[in-house]
């Protein structure tokens, strides 16, 4: 604590005299005095300096005042968040904006944090040490928090995380279920020379949640390891385990994938709500048309089907939910997959092992003799996969898989750079859909408004409304809450000429492929359903 309260009184002194607030004679006899009296004198001179405006330009906040009582809305619409962090402390709470006061008015990682979550305008304010000692043992019934065996109380008195009050046992299920409430997709855990880091990624994008002190990490990264069926003493070495766990009534897949760096050991912990079944073509993003679309390519017997776009953008959710429309009794179903992210009712699902040799070739080669009438390939990865699922194409089996480009004409050159001619592409690719995921506006603090910052990156006509937020709790002050996919669409001529409903719309011709349906198309679509295009 002494020596953090040293950093934060050195850096101040810094700043000021830079500023020009404090003279070398005034820093000089600060420094001369214990650091919770160097504090707090320090802030006093603050508070009776003769120009108040010019130490608040300078630190880029006001001065508290002095011996100022917190009010109990305010603490208790902080509690969990404060009441282990010694060097912050909720002052006021209204409509419009929480006031905080702080020690540390360069602790930016915290103010992000704090401002990310609480959903309010938040106004920062400088205080002494020794004031929020006092507020702390006077007026706040603080209370008694069960600390894990062999964990410290955090010495650094900054940002840690409110998990801390909750013993080991219960730390996993907290993490999992605070994801849930924030609708992440994975935790992020990374370890750096003094503290661990928890992150969610939320709608696409990671935000820091809390900070765990580096006494407490050790633990926590055990008890995963624990939790997950993982080596505990194995710390060299990258693992990746896949559990089920039921958290308040909810049943999540959990995809953990621990890997070594220069200060312990990371962890991302990726989820999977296996209540959220919900697979249809409405559901993830379709219009009527790309959905008239997408049911003529995939009516076939056989025929090559694949989708595309980058990393985490729903690829194998769009397959799922194209294997549940065409699933009956009637087809035998087998799917490939590295891993199996959902169980279906009805298809007979495989895992990729690469460690024994079970890759998606030599699995590919057997399932033929299964006699399968639709086959899913999680990914083509190589030129032996790609063969493969092109004579499957070619020999009666309707083949769906995933390949790694960013549109669907790009596809079609990413399977001639495996080998396969342009002859075959054409006799067997029935079509491409490519994706993109985008953010949706939230509906709470949603307005709409011109397009005057939006026209130099997307294509809205002049004078058109769009949708902007300014951020509230509903959506934790993020300005957006929930995400829904855009396609693009190569489709085989012979396939596209027999859909009348694609007579009017604009298309280019490639290679016996037409390009039908462009994102730019779906942009101006999504206009209408409330996507902030801030955070595309």
């Amino acid at each position: 604590m002494t020596k953090n309260l040293e950093n934060i009184n050195s850096d101040l002194v810094k700043y000021l005299a830079y500023a020009g607030i404090l003279t070398d004679r005034d820093s000089e006899q600060f420094a001369e005095l214990p650091p919770e009296d160097f504090n707090c004198q320090l802030i006093e001179f603050l508070r009776n300096y003769k120009d108040s405006s010019q130490v608040s330009d300078a630190l880029g906040m006001a001065i508290a005042e002095s011996d100022v009582l917190p009010d109990e809305k305010a603490l208790k619409y902080c509690k969990e968040m404060f009441e282990r962090n010694n060097f912050v402390l909720p002052i006021h709470l209204s409509d419009e904006k929480l006031i905080i006061a702080t020690v540390d008015p360069f602790d930016l990682e915290l103010f992000e944090s704090v401002e990310q979550r609480l959903g309010k305008t938040i106004e920062w304010q400088l205080t002494s040490f020794q004031d929020i000692e006092k507020c702390r043992n006077k007026n706040i019934q603080t209370s008694v928090l069960t600390m894990p065996v062999n964990a410290h109380r955090p010495a650094s008195g900054g940002s840690t995380d409110f998990f801390i009050e909750h013993d080991l046992d219960n730390f996993f299920e907290n993490l999992i279920s605070q994801a849930s409430i924030h609708r992440a997709s994975d935790i992020h855990l990374e370890n750096y020379r003094d503290k661990m880091v928890i992150r969610f990624r939320i709608d696409g994008k990671l935000m820091v949640f809390s900070t765990v002190d580096k006494l407490f990490a050790q633990a926590v990264v055990a008890t995963i390891k624990i939790r997950s069926n993982a080596k505990i003493d194995e710390s060299r070495l990258p693992q990746d385990k896949r559990i089920h766990v039921n958290v308040k009534n909810r049943n999540y897949d959990l995809r953990i994938s621990i890997i070594p760096v220069i200060f312990g050991e990371n962890i991302v912990i990726r989820i999977f709500d296996r209540t959220n079944d919900n697979f249809t073509f409405e559901s993830i993003g379709l219009d009527e048309f790309q959905s008239e679309l997408l049911d003529l390519v995939i009516s076939a017997m056989n025929g090559l089907v694949l989708l595309c776009g980058p990393t985490g953008c729903g690829k194998t959710t769009t397959l799922y939910t194209i294997l549940k429309k065409i699933s009956s009794s009637a087809k035998k179903i087998i799917t490939i997959e590295d891993p199996i992210e959902y169980r279906l009712d009805g298809v007979n699902q495989v895992a990729v092992n690469d460690d024994i040799g079970l890759t998606f070739a030599s699995i590919l080669r057997s399932i033929l003799r299964q006699s399968p009438n639709i086959i899913m390939i999680g990914e083509i990865r190589d030129v032996e996969t790609a063969e493969l699922a092109v004579q499957a194409a070619l020999t009666g089996h309707l083949v769906f898989s995933t390949i790694h480009c960013h549109d669907a004409l790009s596809a079609i050159t990413r399977l001639s750079d495996l080998k396969i001619s342009k002859f075959l592409i054409n006799s067997c690719l029935r079509g491409v859909v490519a994706q993109k995921l985008v953010r949706k506006s939230c509906q709470f603090c949603q307005k709409e408004t011109p397009n005057v910052h939006c026209t130099k990156n997307f294509p809205i006509k002049f004078g058109q409304q769009i949708l902007s937020n300014s951020g509230c709790e509903s959506c934790y002050n993020r300005g957006y809450s929930g995400r829904t996919a855009i396609f693009d669409f190569a489709v085989n001529e012979n396939i596209y000429d027999s859909v009348a409903v694609a007579k009017s719309t604009k298309i280019e011709k490639v290679d016996g492929f037409c390009h039908v349906s462009t994102f730019e198309k779906n942009i101006y679509r999504f206009v209408g359903v409330k996507i902030y295009f801030g955070n595309v």
